[in-house]
C-alpha cells in the first residue's frame, strides 16, 4: 500500500523504475490492468494516497431503510410467513376470468388457490408450516404501492378492515411430498368474483387480496399464486383483465436447487377439460412486501424484503480538486456472529451505488465476499471517486444487497462498524496524481 506522496527521484530513470514498480503493484491489487500509464507523465506528475484509516474521507456512516414497490408479473416468486419481528406480505389481483354462456349456466365445482414452495427460508427454518389470513381489498392499489402506503403503523389500512372477518384462514406444512400449496376455496365466492370479472360494469368492484400470514412460523419464498378453478362446464373463452393502474412489474424466478421437493409445474391460464368438470387456471399479478426490526443505534445493516442500506457520506477535500484518481476501493467486512441468514447461507454479493447529485444517472460496482474474511471488496471505484471530485468531493456511496435479490431474500447482514478494530471496519483507500508537478 502507498502512503503519503510518491518519493521524488532525481534521476529520471529511476523515476521510470519507481512509476514501474508501483504500476505493477497496483495492477496486481486489481481484476484488471489499471489506465495508469496513461495519466500519468514521468518526470512531471506525483502519485499520492490517502486512506480512511488516516484522513476522515469518511464524513459519517449510518443504515438508511428504503420501502420500494415490490410489482410482479403473473409466475413470479415471493416471500411470505412471519418470524419473530419479520414478516412478508402479498397482495394479488386475478387477470384473464373465464366467460360461461350464463351466469346460471355453470357451476363452480372447486376452488384452490395455489403457490408453489421454492428452496429459501429465514427464521426459523425447521417450521414447515404455512400460515395463511386473507382479505378482500376494497380500493385500487397502483404500481407504487410499499408496505408504509398499504399498512399504517398501528398495523391498520385504507385498502381492507382489518378488524373484519377475514375470508379465510389456513393453514399447513410444506413438506417434501406436498409440492403446491392448495388452499380450498368457497365455491360461491369465487364464483362471485368470476361473475364480476367478466362484466365490464362489475369489474371495477375487484380489487384483489391481501394474503397476510395469521400466525408465526418461517417466511418462505414461493412462486406462481394462481387460482384454480374445477367448473361443470368449459367456458367459451377467457377475458384478459388488465388491472386498473398500468403497474411495473418485475419478475424473479428462483435459481436454487430444490432439495427434494417434485417440482409442480401450474400453466397459468390454461383450460383442461375432462367428463362433467372443466379445470382453469387464474394467474395473478401480485405486489410483495416485507417488514424487519429498525436497526439499533450505530449499526450498519445490509438486508432484502424491507431493504436496508449501508451509508458512507464521504468528504474528500482533503485531497487536491486537480487531482486524477487513479484507483479507489471500498472495504466492508461482515460481522457473521451478528448476521442473521436463512437456509441459504449469507449474501455471496453486495452492490455499491453512488448517484450524482442532481444526475438521474448511477454508478454500480457488484462484488462478492471472501469466505475466510467475509470481507467485501469494492475496487475499480476510480470513475466514482473522480465523478465525486467534479461534485465538490462530496457525495454518498451506499452498499445494498443484489438488486436481483433484494426482493426474494431476507438475509440480515451486520457489518462492522466505524469504530470496530481497524483490521475489520469500513475502508476506503484511494491513489491519485497531481499532473504537472514539477521536480
Amino acid at each position: 500500500m502507498i502512503r503519503g506522496s510518491f518519493l521524488r527521484t532525481r534521476r529520471h530513470t529511476l523515476q521510470l523504475c519507481a512509476l514501474f514498480v508501483i504500476v505493477s503493484a497496483i495492477t496486481s491489487c486489481n481484476d484488471a490492468p489499471t489506465d495508469l500509464g496513461a495519466d500519468l507523465v514521468p518526470g512531471t506528475d506525483s502519485l499520492y494516497s490517502a486512506t480512511s484509516l488516516d484522513a476522515a474521507l469518511i464524513d459519517s456512516s449510518y443504515t438508511a431503510q428504503v420501502r420500494l414497490p415490490g410489482i410482479r408479473t403473473e409466475g413470479a416468486s415471493f416471500l411470505f410467513g412471519r418470524t419473530g419481528s419479520s414478516e412478508a406480505r402479498l397482495l394479488a389481483e386475478f387477470i384473464n376470468y373465464p366467460v360461461f354462456d350464463s351466469v346460471s349456466g355453470f357451476k363452480v365445482l372447486g376452488a384452490y388457490l395455489l403457490f408453489t414452495p421454492e428452496y429459501y427460508a429465514f427464521g426459523d427454518t425447521s417450521n414447515r408450516q404455512v400460515h395463511v389470513g386473507c382479505y378482500e381489498l376494497k380500493r385500487l392499489w397502483s404500481g407504487t404501492v410499499t408496505w408504509d402506503s398499504v399498512w399504517n403503523a398501528d398495523g391498520t389500512s385504507t385498502y381492507y378492515d382489518v378488524t373484519q372477518q377475514p375470508l379465510f384462514t389456513y393453514s399447513t406444512s410444506v413438506e417434501a411430498g406436498n409440492p403446491v400449496v392448495a388452499i380450498p376455496l368457497n365455491p360461491d365466492m369465487v364464483k362471485s368474483w368470476i361473475v364480476r370479472g367478466t362484466d365490464t360494469t362489475l369489474r371495477k368492484e375487484l380489487f384483489g387480496l391481501a394474503l397476510v400470514p395469521s400466525a408465526e412460523s418461517s417466511v418462505r419464498a414461493f412462486r406462481n399464486l394462481t387460482l384454480r378453478i374445477v367448473t361443470n362446464v368449459p367456458p367459451k373463452r377467457t377475458i384478459p383483465v388488465t388491472p386498473s393502474v398500468v403497474r411495473k412489474a418485475t419478475v424473479k424466478r428462483d435459481t436454487t436447487v430444490n432439495t427434494g421437493a417434485r417440482k409442480a409445474s401450474v400453466d397459468n391460464d390454461s383450460i383442461r377439460t375432462r367428463p362433467a368438470r372443466t379445470i382453469t387456471d387464474i394467474p395473478a399479478i401480485i405486489a410483495g412486501f416485507g417488514n424487519s426490526p429498525l436497526p439499533q443505534s450505530g449499526e450498519l445493516i445490509v438486508q432484502g424484503g424491507h431493504i436496508h442500506q449501508t451509508r458512507f457520506d464521504l468528504d474528500l477535500s482533503s485531497i487536491p480538486s486537480q487531482a486524477v484518481i487513479l484507483s479507489a476501493t471500498m472495504y466492508v467486512t461482515a460481522d457473521s456472529t451478528a448476521s442473521i441468514h436463512g437456509n441459504v447461507k449469507l449474501d455471496e454479493q453486495l452492490q455499491l451505488t453512488y448517484q450524482p447529485t442532481g444526475s438521474v444517472r448511477t454508478y454500480t460496482r457488484l462484488v462478492g465476499r471472501d469466505d475466510v474474511t467475509k470481507t467485501f471488496r469494492f475496487d475499480k471505484l476510480a470513475f466514482m471517486i473522480q465523478e465525486m471530485m467534479k461534485n465538490g468531493g462530496k457525495g454518498t456511496l451506499q452498499i445494498g444487497p443484489n438488486v436481483d435479490d433484494q426482493f426474494f431474500r431476507m438475509n440480515r447482514l451486520r457489518l462492522y462498524p466505524m469504530s470496530a478494530d481497524s483490521t475489520v471496519r469500513p475502508k476506503l483507500n484511494i491513489i491519485y496524481a497531481l499532473p504537472g508537478m514539477s521536480r
